[in-house]
């Protein structure tokens, strides 16, 4: 199951005008602002997955942590050795499937570049055209 197909049902609340919207990644539901965290942690950053949603994929995440493989002594990604409670539980955001068991660096340039593989892609592409180029300092 598609994660877009699991927040389909949810109510669609009616904005009060003049009052400030945000589409909701999951569900795309155009929210009024308090429909959406804040994370205080961020300087205010407002979590682009609305509450009722970001309940729904807590519930999802939890049964998938409960049912992942167990954690490795290393990062997936990078392949360091690693303390287990320095690992974190990598997944799919599209399916909200287990992936690996990454490093805070790997899983937070993983989803910095996109969390996708075209865009790490054309991170490659980028990295492999700067060592082309003959513009040493």
């Amino acid at each position: 199951m598609e994660q877009g197909e699991l927040f389909n049902n949810l109510p669609d609340p009616n904005p009060k005008e003049g009052e400030d919207c945000f589409t909701c990644r999951l569900c795309n539901r155009n929210l009024p602002a308090s429909f959406f965290y804040i994370r205080k942690d961020r300087s205010n950053y407002r979590v682009k997955s609305c509450k009722d949603c970001e309940k729904e994929e807590a519930k999802i995440l939890k049964h998938v942590h409960k049912f992942a493989p167990p954690i490795t002594s290393f990062c997936e990604c990078c392949l360091e050795f690693k303390e287990p409670k320095q690992l974190y539980l990598d997944h799919c955001h599209d399916t909200l499937a287990f992936r690996g068991w990454l490093c805070n660096g790997c899983n937070l340039g993983i989803g910095s570049l996109g969390d996708t593989i075209e865009s790490l892609e054309r991170a490659l592409l980028y990295l492999k055209r700067e060592t082309n180029n003959d513009n040493s300092i």
